[in-house]
């Protein structure tokens, strides 16, 4: 997932949705984006079926790309069944997105909010061209999963560090 950073960076700013959180549901979701339904349909964000069927996981939504996929979980939690409704925290959107009594919900919030606090401590550089900054942090925040921090120059944006598995 660490090649789609600087597309939930941008996404999340233009949706005005934190990519810390975003990012964190799909790797919760997706297993860092190595679960079948991931791979099979493109699908980080478990996303159940409304359109495009997936042969492989027929309760699941296809996607052509992850950044499809990434692209409707940014319009889902912003519509109105969401933020659009007033809900604005990982609590009041898991009680939604993964309800109590489904498989594995009870995991969710905990797990979610986990990895976004891990992804919010990694530093955002604030100069495209201070690799060597994002690269000292890196090495000084393996903690933070074991990879640490990879760097990502992003043309005429700023340098982002995302944590990867």
């Amino acid at each position: 997932m660490s090649e789609l950073s600087s597309y939930f960076f941008s996404q999340g700013t233009t949706n005005k949705i934190d990519p810390a959180f975003a990012v964190a549901v799909a790797a919760h979701e997706s297993n860092w984006g190595t679960s079948s339904i991931a791979n099979d349909c493109r699908n980080l964000f478990g996303i159940k079926k409304t359109n495009n069927l997936c042969d492989a996981h027929p309760t699941f939504e296809k996607y052509g790309s992850f950044e499809d996929s990434i692209d409707a979980f940014y319009k889902l939690i912003k519509g109105s069944t969401y933020v659009g409704a007033g809900c604005d925290t990982p609590e009041e959107i898991g009680s939604k997105y993964c309800p109590a009594g489904e498989d594995l919900c009870s995991s969710w919030v905990p797990g979610v909010v986990t990895i976004r606090d891990q992804i919010q401590k990694i530093k955002v550089c604030t100069d495209a061209n201070d690799k060597e900054t994002c690269e000292e942090f890196s090495n000084n925040n393996k903690a933070l999963g074991g990879a640490g921090c990879e760097w990502t120059i992003q043309q005429n944006q700023d340098t982002v560090c995302m944590r990867t598995p």
